[in-house]
């Protein structure tokens, strides 16, 4: 919820702006005090854009916050080619060892979720302050200190002259003021003094006022006041399965690791319940291939390979395989399952299908 409400993707601004609307850009102009036309109309590049810019070496530094794409991306091997044509990466990183600090050549030191403050919305629109209860070690600093500071060092120094996260959230809220998501009446005081509470919030709401459903009226954020309603035939698989590689791989995770293995490879108790990655197979895709419980297999795709222990399961369906993605290369048990996934996606998010590939077994 948050990323979109604050402009963190590349076809946005704050306040559910449109990067490509004029008057959207000109409101975030004028209130960051830029001159007309400072924004540009193109929006960023998405992050496989991103890929397909260093491979053209159109892409100069890569400044990566809080995530591990060097697990987390589609077709790991082309972008570890790619990532390794960019002459500058940055990596903002609250634990050391991971896949994507091993190919930067910046490291900075962040500091995690408990030892800065921020606020947090869920997906019923509830914002949450969270206070940091720790000091940040060493010299890890929260990312918003960071950006600032270089901020500043560009020439920026007014539209960065935070000193807190309260001051970067107030200018966030005044950004959202008449909008959809408006809520220019919550500051990180009154939710230290009330609680969470839910937008839209605007200026003079009362604690508790928000709203806790919206449309109730019928009414849509909308010319007519109609919603509009996207109506899709299913395409099918980006890459259906064939003669050649006759299974659908699909990858995901386990409850205990979540993402890529930088926290919870520290933790004795969720390394137990899941020590590492196994593929789950059907015994009826098993059987003629000759896999037993416990065997060994070579799952290939169009773009690698990687060899992991199998479990027959039932609870599978007959023509589907099952990976976790967590090992990523720094583990002792790694197993890439994203080398085996293709890059191709929603035309209209641009999010990649990353779960269902073409495989087979050996």
């Amino acid at each position: 919820m948050g990323g979109r409400e604050v402009g963190g993707l590349a076809q946005l601004l704050p306040g559910y702006r449109s990067v490509a609307n004029p008057d959207h850009r000109a409101e975030v102009e004028r209130h960051w005090g830029f001159q007309p036309g400072a924004i540009r109309p193109r929006p960023g590049l998405t992050v496989w854009e991103q890929i397909e810019a260093m491979e053209r070496g159109e892409l100069d530094l890569w400044w990566v916050a809080a995530t591990n794409p060097l697990v987390s991306l589609p077709w790991l091997d082309r972008v570890r080619a790619a990532v390794a044509r960019c002459p500058f990466v940055v990596l903002s990183e609250a634990y050391a060892g991971t896949e994507t600090a091993a190919v930067a050549h910046l490291v900075l030191p962040a500091a995690q979720w408990s030892e800065k403050a921020g606020t947090m919305t869920n997906s019923e629109r509830r914002v949450t302050l969270c206070p940091a209860f720790r000091e940040p070690p060493g010299q890890a600093r929260a990312d918003w200190a960071v950006f600032a500071e270089l901020g500043r060092r560009l020439g920026f120094t007014e539209q960065f002259a935070w000193n807190s996260a309260a001051e970067v959230h107030a200018e966030f809220v005044a950004l959202t003021r008449g909008r959809l998501c408006d809520m220019a009446g919550l500051s990180h005081a009154l939710l230290a003094e009330h609680g969470p509470q839910q937008w839209p919030f605007p200026e003079g709401t009362a604690p508790g006022g928000g709203a806790a459903r919206l449309y109730e009226d019928h009414q849509f954020p909308t010319a007519t006041g109609r919603a509009r309603l996207i109506a899709e035939a299913p395409l099918g698989l980006a890459e259906p399965p064939d003669d050649a590689y006759p299974l659908v791989l699909t990858v995901g995770r386990y409850l205990a690791h979540w993402h890529t293995l930088t926290r919870t490879a520290h933790v004795e108790r969720a390394r137990k319940q899941h020590p590492g990655p196994v593929l789950e197979v059907h015994p009826s895709d098993a059987e003629p291939l000759g896999l037993t419980d416990g065997a060994i297999a070579l799952v290939s795709s169009r773009r690698g390979s990687v060899r992991v222990p199998v479990r027959l399961s039932a609870a599978i369906r007959p023509g589907v395989v099952f990976l976790p993605m967590h090992w990523g290369a720094s583990q002792p048990e790694a197993c890439e399952a994203n080398r085996l996934m293709h890059e191709l996606g929603c035309p209209l998010s641009k999010q990649p299908e990353l779960k269902a590939a073409a495989v087979r077994l050996e």
